[in-house]
């Protein structure tokens, strides 16, 4: 995955799919993470779909405790502390109180582990509220664009959760807001990706200035957002109880000031031609020109050497060329070049060779470079070499 300005102007005109009526702006403006020196955070706010229901741990604790107030004897023998009572709002709730949680956090890129693993503290009550930081020990712009992370959520009996996310989309831009994940259990390939509302989308853009303001309407869309979020959670809560929810975990990525985007350059800012594609690009030795098609293969010239070649295999009218006094010399240099290197030979020497190879039968030295320059695997080439060969 690469991303350079062009990539980011592009995904900045592109229009959104979910923008129906054209409302969100069209920006041009962005900051490139390759200058902020900025540690990565992540906001962790809660745990959704866990204390309000009722799972299997839970039924436990209470058949292996009883009633309030009486004590739990382990295999041992020992006998643990006595329990406090629990009220009947407190049986009724699916931590009964107790349930704490915790998160670990770990950035990948390969599967390599980048930081270390980071661990959140517990969750306070019966709501699972974390309302903390987590600062990865790694800057924004030393982050790798595809970077994972990776998040494991634990109780008292073992492991809830974990789930998967990345710093960056896929356009390279680095995500801001509110997010909310899904968790799956470990090893199990993960809950479907369910598509984001479209309203839900644009909300973000509104969050973020992307729309046009218009203060008397302003004030009706966040009136109307707040009743489609009232039930939207209404709809989670009766999925939780009825259990066919998911716990999810609710992040929310830091967002700059000006809320201007940010997006990660595989080439840097300073290293890329601000001028116009019309105008003429001078390099100079403290600004050099970046050629993205440098080393690559041109296909017209690669056409123009496969129809000459083709010229020389048809007949052999160039039995009897001899080659002049500047061919001889580029021969000659060609010779001098080292039998064993890695960098094959040019085209415009393979060209050489083959239109002078019988000229160059008459010396033993260019065998081996002739051999070299040709095609093994194209029947007519191989034809004409082994008829070649003979006269060495």
């Amino acid at each position: 995955m690469a991303t350079n300005e062009g990539n980011v102007v592009q995904a900045l005109q592109e229009q959104k799919h979910y923008d129906a009526f054209h409302w969100v702006l069209p920006g041009s403006e962005f900051i490139a993470a390759n200058d902020i020196t900025d540690y990565f955070m992540i906001y962790l706010r809660a745990i959704g779909g866990w204390c309000m229901r009722r799972d299997a741990y839970n039924y436990e604790d209470e058949e292996k405790g009883g009633r309030g107030g009486e004590t739990l004897e382990e295999e041992n023998g020992k006998i643990n502390m006595d329990m406090d009572p629990i009220g009947e709002t407190q049986k009724q709730n699916g931590c009964g109180g107790a349930e704490t949680l915790f998160v670990t956090l770990q950035m990948l890129h390969m599967e390599q582990p980048v930081t270390p693993v980071l661990q959140s503290s517990h969750t306070r009550g019966d709501a699972c509220i974390f309302d903390e930081w987590v600062i990865f020990p790694i800057s924004v712009r030393d982050m790798p664009l595809d970077a994972v992370v990776r998040c494991c959520v634990y109780s008292r009996h073992g492991l809830v959760g974990c789930t998967a996310f990345h710093p960056f989309t896929a356009s390279g831009r680095l995500k801001a807001g509110p997010r909310c994940y899904k968790l799956h259990a470990e090893g199990s390939a993960g809950p479907q990706k369910k598509e984001t509302p479209r309203w839900e989308l644009l909300a973000r853009d509104l969050h973020d200035g992307l729309l046009q303001p218009v203060p008397w309407m302003d004030k009706i869309v966040e009136r109307r957002l707040a009743e489609m979020r009232e039930v939207q959670e209404y709809e989670g809560s009766a999925r939780i109880v009825a259990g066919d929810a998911s716990p999810t975990l609710s992040l929310l990525f830091p967002q700059v000031r000006s809320r201007v985007p940010v997006f990660l350059l595989s080439v840097p800012l300073n290293m890329i031609p601000t001028t116009l594609p019309t105008t003429p690009l001078a390099a100079t030795p403290t600004r050099p020109y970046l050629d993205i098609c440098m080393g690559d293969e041109n296909l017209c010239e690669a056409k123009a050497h496969a129809l000459s070649k083709s010229l020389f295999l048809i007949s052999d009218a160039d039995a009897d060329v001899h080659p002049g006094l500047l061919e001889r010399r580029q021969l000659q240099e060609i010779m001098r070049k080292p039998l064993i290197h890695l960098e094959g030979l040019k085209v415009d020497d393979e060209m050489l060779l083959w239109r002078f190879r019988f000229f160059l039968a008459r010396d033993p030295a260019y065998f081996l470079l002739f051999m070299r320059c040709v095609n093994w695997k194209n029947e007519a080439e191989q034809q004409e070499a082994l008829k070649v060969m003979q006269q060495w």
